[in-house]
C-alpha cells in the first residue's frame, strides 16, 4: 500500500475534521495528518474514529507510538475520541490522550498492554493516573483487565457513553458545540492543563493571568461581548 493508502479516512463538517483509522494502517500516517490538522485554521475540532484495537506493538512500531500520540496531545484544537468494539495498546495510549471520550455502551478499554511481556508504551503511565489517580492507573496496569464502558465512565476513563447506534450523532454534536467555541481560548486552556501538574498552583494561576491579558485584546474576546450586549451567538474567528 502507499502512504495515501493508508491515510486515515478523512471527513469535514462544521469545523470538525474527523479522522477515521483503518485496520493495519499503521501509525506513520496517522502523525502525518495529525501534523496537517495542527496547521490548519479552519478546524475548529478534531474527531478520532475507527480502528483502535490494533495492539501496534511491532518492533517497528515502537518508535511511532510516542510520536503519534504526542501529535494528538499538542493539537490546539480540543480533540473527541470515539470508542466503538475495545481499544488497546497504541489505540488506547491514543484514546486516554484524546480530550474527551465518547464511548458506546458496549466499547471497553483494554488495559493488558504486557500481553507481549512489554511495558506500557505511549504515554500510558502518564495518562492513566491523570485520569483516574495514581492507585487505580497501577491496579489497571499491574493486572491487566478490560473495563467496560460504564465502568470507564465511573472511573473517569469515560466522558460519555451512548447508545452504539447514537455513537456518530453524538460524537459529531459534540464535536460542533467545542469547534462553536473561542478557538485561541480554548488552545490556552489545552495549554494550561497539559502543563498544571508541573507548574504547581502558584505557577498555574501566573501563566492563566498572562494567557487571559494576552487573550483579551483578541479579536474574538471583543466579539464575545459584542454578542453578549447585542443578544446573539458569538462567531469567533481565532484572532
Amino acid at each position: 500500500m502507499t502512504h495515501e493508502d493508508n491515510a486515515p479516512d478523512t471527513r469535514d463538517a462544521a469545523a470538525v475534521r474527523v479522522l477515521t483509522l483503518s485496520a493495519g494502517a499503521g501509525l506513520d500516517p496517522l502523525v502525518a495528518a495529525l501534523h496537517d490538522v495542527a496547521t490548519d485554521s479552519s478546524v475548529r475540532c478534531v474527531v478520532l474514529a475507527g480502528d483502535l484495537g490494533t495492539a501496534l506493538r511491532e518492533a517497528s512500531e515502537d518508535a511511532l507510538v510516542p510520536v503519534a500520540v504526542a501529535a494528538l496531545a499538542a493539537l490546539p484544537q480540543p480533540v473527541v475520541a470515539a470508542v466503538d468494539g475495545t481499544a488497546r495498546g497504541a489505540g488506547l495510549a491514543l484514546v486516554c490522550a484524546a480530550d474527551l471520550r465518547v464511548l458506546a455502551h458496549d466499547a471497553a478499554l483494554d488495559t493488558g498492554v504486557d500481553a507481549d511481556a512489554l511495558p506500557p508504551l505511549g504515554g500510558l503511565s502518564w495518562t492513566l493516573p491523570r485520569l483516574v489517580g495514581r492507585a487505580r492507573a497501577a491496579e489497571l496496569l499491574l493486572r491487566p483487565q478490560v473495563v467496560a464502558a460504564n465502568e470507564a465512565l465511573a472511573l473517569g476513563l469515560a466522558t460519555y457513553v451512548v447508545p452504539a447506534h447514537e455513537l456518530d450523532d453524538e460524537v459529531q454534536a459534540l464535536a460542533e458545540e467545542l469547534a462553536a467555541r473561542p478557538p485561541l481560548a480554548m488552545a490556552a486552556t489545552k495549554r494550561s492543563l497539559a502543563h498544571a501538574d508541573d507548574d504547581g498552583l502558584v505557577g498555574t494561576m501566573q501563566l492563566e493571568s498572562q494567557r487571559v491579558t494576552m487573550l483579551r485584546r483578541s479579536r474574538d474576546h471583543a466579539e464575545a461581548q459584542a454578542a453578549r450586549a447585542e443578544g446573539r451567538p458569538p462567531v469567533f474567528e481565532g484572532r
